[in-house]
């Protein structure tokens, strides 16, 4: 079942003020049974031609009324010309069909699954760029009989290159990049 959490912070100050819509900040954080799952890269800040790790941990919370769900991940993937799928590195693993990831099968509550996958980022890719992508879980859920998503924390790394930077050929040769 999803549940906005609201948190809210006020401030003040001994001096008189007179805009006090700038004194109070909410944040609402939406929580679900599938709410400790999470989306990680292996590194935030890569080069071109570089290769990123990516792991996904789909967590069932405890108590969340059934000791375990049938659920889907759709994972998609950046464009074709930022990174290409390398395949999979962990023993569990789903399907690939050029656009997206995709997973299906049962979690316990209290024992996460782990899929982790490799993704190469183009050796041309400017300098600057950032490749993003996302994972959606789905499930049904019998108490309220109805479908449910959430949403996993987008996984962003941004590609850079140092000034004079160049690469080592497949023969020994040295490639430049472009920008």
């Amino acid at each position: 079942q999803n549940t906005g959490l609201t948190v809210t912070a006020e401030i003040g100050s001994g001096a008189e003020e007179t805009d006090y819509e700038n004194n109070t900040a909410s944040v609402t954080s939406l929580t679900c049974d599938m709410a400790g799952s999470t989306k990680q890269a292996s590194s935030y800040e890569v080069m071109p031609a570089d290769v990123v790790t990516y792991t996904i941990t789909i967590s069932l919370a405890q108590g969340s009324g059934q000791g375990s769900r049938e659920v889907t991940l759709v994972d998609t993937l950046p464009p074709a010309e930022q990174a290409r799928f390398l395949g999979w590195v962990s023993q569990e693993t789903g399907e690939y069909n050029g656009n997206t990831l995709q997973w299906q099968g049962r979690v316990q509550a209290g024992k996460s699954v782990q899929l982790q996958y490799r993704l190469g980022v183009e050796g041309d890719v400017p300098p600057g760029s950032v490749v993003t992508n996302q994972a959606r879980l789905h499930w049904w859920d019998s108490e309220l009989e109805a479908q449910q998503e959430f949403g996993l924390e987008p996984a962003t790394v941004r590609v850079s290159l140092q000034e004079g930077a160049y690469m080592i050929g497949p023969d020994g040769g040295q490639f430049q990049h472009s920008y």
